[in-house]
């Protein structure tokens, strides 16, 4: 019987399967992916067995225990061996991935709001389908493949949270420190690791804080911090990590790349270190300093992933809080970053204060996100500010396109890019003075009103806590 599905084509995406539930994405396409997933494994693996193994889990959406009756549906036509893990972390999917050497599905939304879902899928190296491969599995499923419904699948239920703590925990020996952990609602999975594994304190366990807003329950969180040393905070499926100190203020992600690096440096000297386009020149400086050798990526773990193993690389970090050990299959695990940071404030407390100490002379923003509409081409809007901004600036600064465009003077730099996994275009800057980075930021916005001069409220989804004032922002955009 010759089968074959169209997916919305913008579900697609540079890392990953995702889109709005019930608009973009339908419960059917995780049937379709299902069939069509086997099929390009077939195309492209040698199994040993007969039957193509696939390990999925899933996040607490709603909508995901949707999705994942209709994968699975979809996976048994094909005669798969399906392991459900159940509601997981993304970084344990990608344990069982390795452990079991198979493919690996998780259906999440990741940080994108509840209304969003869809799907990562890992290989048994650790990496995850890159967006050509993701493609290639689209044009299947448009050309269509003849298939017989198979009666060989086989489905088991399978716990492997044990496993994944204490292949944690045997790499980074915990010693007692007063922490909070916020897992929020969502996080499940690490809440029962901290629960049952490290005595530590669980922010709201019984989760009465979740019908607040975002900001309301950070405040909240941020006051119960100072009763601790550190508190810990990880998006919804567990990839990513916010670190605050006892007075409930972040510690920056890119102070935490510097300490994972630094710590890695001290045992290994001559080691190559990945940043993504979002960190400074300044700590890629101080890395090379300290004897590394330094890498500067596309952000995306997918990419990044690909770049360690390309570089041999011990360590990787984005300024997003996405954190990749070798000594960890090599994928990015908010709960083995945490654990490794409470090892080296335990093991090298001094550490920490000394790269603080290093990092201070710069100003830097919190990130501009500027929303686009949806059908409003982003990356025609970049590659016209990117040919804009050169006929400007010409040879007076040096310039990185290895995603957007990354501008280099000689006491400031900042980025501009089109973001892969929300429909806006973000800014990174940073400067000697905050009149220098005010410079920066008019240039940025004069560039940008030439190209698609919409109103001041489609641009900008949050403005609050940046160095410069805000103020000096509206008049640039208003």
């Amino acid at each position: 019987m010759l089968v074959s599905h169209r997916f919305n084509p913008k579900i697609f995406c540079k890392y990953d399967i995702r889109g709005l539930f019930g608009i973009t994405l339908l419960a059917r396409d995780a049937y379709y992916l299902g069939i069509f997933l086997c099929e390009w494994l077939k195309n492209n693996r040698t199994y040993d067995e007969d039957l193509i193994k696939v390990v999925i889990c899933r996040d607490l959406r709603s909508s995901s225990n949707t999705l994942r009756k209709w994968l699975i549906s979809g996976l048994k036509v094909q005669g798969a061996h399906i392991i459900d893990i159940g509601i997981s972390s993304t970084p344990s999917l990608y344990f069982a991935s390795c452990r079991f050497q198979c493919t690996g599905i998780i259906i999440t939304g990741s940080h994108n709001d509840t209304n969003y879902n869809g799907f990562k899928i890992s290989q048994p190296s650790g990496l995850t389908l890159s967006h050509n491969q993701l493609l290639e599995i689209y044009e299947i499923a448009n050309k269509g493949i003849n298939i017989t419904h198979s009666n060989n699948a086989v489905f088991e239920e399978k716990d492997i949270m044990q496993s994944y703590i204490k292949a944690v925990l045997k790499k980074n020996k915990i010693f007692h420190s007063k922490v909070l952990w916020d897992c929020g609602s969502a996080n499940r999975v690490i809440r029962e690791l901290i629960k049952k594994h490290i005595n530590h304190e669980i922010f709201d366990e019984e989760s009465t804080l979740d019908t607040l807003n975002p900001r309301e329950r950070m405040a909240h969180f941020q006051h119960a911090v100072k009763k601790f040393d550190f508190g810990f905070i990880f998006d919804c499926d567990g990839d990513r990590l916010q670190v605050l100190d006892r007075y409930g203020n972040f510690i920056k992600n890119e102070t935490l790349f510097l300490l994972f690096a630094k710590d890695i440096l001290i045992k290994n000297k001559g080691a190559r270190i990945i940043g993504d386009v979002k960190i400074s020149d300044l700590a890629f400086n101080l890395i090379q300093e300290w004897g590394g050798i330094t890498f500067i990526s596309p952000t995306g773990h997918t990419i990044i992933k690909q770049k360690m193993r390309m570089h041999n690389a011990l360590f990787a970090g984005e300024g997003s809080g996405h954190f990749f050990f070798k000594d960890n299959f090599g994928f990015d695990d908010g709960f083995f970053a945490a654990c490794r940071f409470l090892y080296i404030m335990n093991s090298s407390p001094s550490l920490l204060h000394d790269i603080l100490s290093s990092t201070s002379q710069y100003i830097q923003i919190k990130e501009i996100r500027i929303i686009i509409k949806e059908n409003v081409n982003r990356n025609a809007i970049v590659e016209n500010f990117i040919a804009k901004t050169v006929s400007a600036l010409k040879d007076s600064v040096s310039y990185n396109f290895t995603d957007g465009i990354r501008v280099k003077e000689k006491n400031s730099w900042w980025l501009l890019r089109q973001s892969h996994t929300e429909p806006c275009i973000t800014i990174n800057a940073e400067a000697k003075t905050h009149e220098i980075l005010t410079q920066n930021l008019r240039f940025i916005f004069s560039i940008l009103h030439a190209i698609h001069p919409l109103a001041k409220q489609n641009y900008f989804k949050r403005l609050q806590n940046l160095e410069v004032a805000s103020s000096d922002l509206v008049s640039l955009i208003s």
